[in-house]
This record gives C-alpha cells, structure tokens and sequence, in this order.
C-alpha cells in the first residue's frame, strides 16, 4: 500500500510538472500573438522590420551612390536608343558625359566626352540647360537612370541615358553605315566656372601671357602664342610632372584675341579630350571672382543674428 502511494505521488508530481510547463509555453504563445497587433513603442516606430530593408530598398530604386545614399527610383524617360540619337538633327549640340571607368574609357575613346561621374556632374553649374547625354558601360543601365532622375531634378533638366551605352553605339555602328560624330561644341565657362575649374587637378587651364585672365586663377599655364604646338607642349610638361589623367583642356581667351584663336584647329588636334572654354575680359573676371568670394564670406559667417534681448 505504501508502495503503491509512493508511485501515486511520483505520477502526480510529473502530471503536475508537465502541466506547469505547459501553461508557461501557453502563456507565451499567448503573450506572441496579443502583442502582434499592438502599436510599437515610440522610439522604435518607423524602424524597418529585420529582413525587410533589403525588399524596401529595391522598391526605393535599388542603387546607392558612393556616399551610401539611396537613389531614388529609375526614371524610364531618361532613356533614348541610339536610333533616336542618330537621327537627331541637333546631334551636334549634345554634350556627351562618359560616366565609365577611367580604364574602359581610355580602351575606347569617346571623342570631345567630358569624364565625370554622376556625382561630379552635379557640381558643373555651367552645364545646366545643356542636352547632356551619358555614355555608360552597358551594364548598371537602372542606376543610371536613377542617377538621371536626380540629375534633373537637381536643374540638369535635359539630361538622358543611353541605351546600351558605348557598347550599344559601336554595335550600332558595326551594323549599319554611321555618319562619323561630330565634336560637340566647346563648353562656354562664365567666371566661377572657371575659378572651380582651374582647382580641378584633372583639368589644364591654358591662357594667353598678355590677357591678364590666367594670372588671376591658382593654378593655370600660359601661352605666348596660340598654337597647336605651344598647347601640345603644355600637355607634355604637365604628363611628365604628373601621373594623373587628362580630364580637360580649358582655354581662357579674351573676346579680342578669341577671334584669332585657332580652336577648331586646337580641337581636332587635341581629340578626343575634351576643350572648356571662358571669354572675357580680365577686369570683368576679377569683378566675378570678388563677388565670388564676397558670397563665400557671407556663407560662413551665416545668417545674422538678432541682438539679445530683441
């Protein structure tokens, strides 16, 4: 009987424990789905859900730019074929933007390209209004054109994409009978544009020793004649004290000697790099370049601030 009891209570006790359990798992089961439907704290509202940042992001545009920033969404109409851009009458008014890496674009030449990334294009106020163009590598079309979207939204209103990119034209080009391009006219800078320039390490800013425009710009070569030989033996100098690319010449020129500047001349010798250029006069430059530094000064200083007790 004894015995018996013992083994009683031995089963009551297990039957006991398993039920404890059980009403804990219970309870938390419970607790999961009441808290399901509850609003989350405050501070923790907005948050992106574990796991779900990487389908939100694709929605948003799935691309960032080199700072980590989201793109936003790709922009279809900033896509043209190079069928539509073939029969553009107005080809020649494009300004190509080669966005590919340094070594592709050297491996096949865009002629008169300016070489910038997306996100340096958005610091060339002087091409805003331009019809601008990028050439692309034919791959990573979607962050081009989300790249476009903020281009124009940015003032870079009439900027397109193109379709394929360089491989899509040459394709093109092998296919059917292609008109050679014409060189893009030259880029015309204003004052600021070629202050900003001329601190491109990339850039060579040449000027005519007498216009008085060079000696106003931190760094800038001068000429004592504008010649193909004179500019080509600028470019030598610069390539043997520096290993950096060529990104562009800028020609700084007065409105009475530009008459006599041999640009087409300069242009097609100077193929395919690119060629900026600024007329003006020196007095209205540095009238330029002091208003420049004037709003330089008032933006550090900052909003004025009220007197105390006003």
């Amino acid at each position: 009987m004894k015995r018996a009891m013992s083994g009683g209570g031995w089963g009551w006790a297990w039957r006991m424990a398993v039920a404890v359990v059980w009403a804990c798992l219970s309870a938390q089961a419970l607790a999961q789905v009441r808290t399901e439907g509850l609003a989350m704290p405050k501070p923790l509202q907005g948050l992106p859900a574990a796991g779900a940042a990487c389908a939100r992001h694709a929605e948003a545009g799935g691309a960032t730019d080199p700072g980590g920033v989201a793109l936003p969404a790709p922009d279809p109409a900033c896509a043209v074929s190079v069928n539509e851009l073939v029969r553009d009458k107005a080809l020649a008014e494009v300004v190509w933007v080669d966005v590919r890496r340094p070594e592709q674009a050297d491996a096949d030449p865009w002629p008169g390209a300016l070489r910038l990334s997306p996100d340096a294009l958005r610091t060339k106020a002087f091409l805003r209004g331009k019809r601008i163009v990028l050439l692309g590598e034919g791959r990573g079309q979607a962050a081009l054109l989300s790249h476009c979207r903020r281009l124009k939204a940015e003032g870079f209103a009439r900027t397109r994409v193109l379709q394929g990119g360089v491989p899509q034209w040459r394709l093109h080009e092998a296919l059917a009978a292609v008109p050679p391009l014409p060189l893009p006219p030259p880029v015309s800078l204003d004052g600021a544009g070629l202050w900003m320039e001329s601190l491109d390490e990339g850039n060579l800013v040449i000027g005519h020793a007498g216009d008085g425009l060079v000696s106003q710009l931190p760094f800038a070569s001068q000429v004592d004649t504008w010649s193909v030989e004179a500019v080509r033996g600028l470019i030598e100098r610069r390539r043997k004290a520096t290993a950096l690319p060529l990104s562009a010449i800028v020609l700084a020129t007065t409105p009475e000697r530009a008459a006599s500047l041999p640009l087409d001349a300069l242009r097609q010798a100077l193929w395919p790099t690119p060629v900026l250029l600024h007329s003006g006069s020196a007095p209205a430059l540095r009238a330029q370049l002091q208003q420049l530094e004037a709003t330089w000064r008032a933006r550090e200083r900052g909003p004025k601030q009220p007197r105390c007790g006003q």
